[in-house]
């Protein structure tokens, strides 16, 4: 055996060696992983919980459209319904005045 065999081949020890480094590397990026994956669920988390207070403001805002909505709905109801009585009471006068008219007329000529 020559000595450069010895040195090029490494030794049981430093073949665990390199794979308790390997181990404690691999566990090392497992615990930053595992951190990174807390960090983004704690963030997750709080982005729910303002999805969810933006969903109640919606929500609410949403009661207060539709109430507004139904007030506008009933006032033009309403609205339509004075209309066409003016209008019935309307094509009722000129009516009137055109009896009157030619109740003139016909007094006038008389």
């Amino acid at each position: 055996m020559n000595s450069e065999d010895i040195t090029t081949k490494p030794t049981i020890e430093t073949v665990l060696e390199r794979i308790d480094d390997f181990r404690k590397s691999v566990e090392a990026n497992f615990d930053n992983l595992g951190n990174r994956v807390s960090n983004l669920e704690n963030k997750v988390g709080g982005l729910e919980g303002k999805v969810d207070k933006l969903e109640n403001k919606v929500d609410g805002l949403e009661q207060r459209f539709d109430k507004r909505f139904d007030s506008l709905e009933k006032r033009m109801d309403s609205l339509e319904k004075i209309t066409n009585v003016m209008r019935d009471d309307m094509l009722a006068l000129r009516m009137e005045i055109r009896d009157v008219r030619k109740t003139v007329e016909q007094n006038v000529s008389l």
